[in-house]
């Protein structure tokens, strides 16, 4: 099953931050993603992963945000929320 993650950043990011997020983010989450500013006050992260289970999805979309995060020098925390994608046909 396929996932949509979307990580909700602790703050605002900078314009230079937001290019190294995305270049880390472009590296590591299979299929890339986006990052930037979608209505709230603070960045959002968004990519996919393909996983058995939410659980699964869960801990694959922690373990590539905290890399992604670490590769792009941000201590950031973040919130997640993972909604299923609907079956490609």
């Amino acid at each position: 099953m396929r996932f949509s993650v979307y990580a909700d950043l602790s703050r605002p990011l900078a314009v230079e931050e937001r290019g190294t997020l995305l270049g880390a983010l472009d590296e590591i989450a299979p299929g890339s993603g986006c990052v930037g500013l979608q209505g709230g006050p603070n960045d959002e992260v968004y990519f996919t992963v393909d996983a058995d289970s939410e659980a699964d999805a869960r801990a694959a979309a922690i373990r590539y945000l905290d890399a992604i995060l670490r590769m792009a020098k941000l201590d950031l925390a973040y919130t997640l929320d993972l909604q299923r994608s609907p079956s490609a046909t």
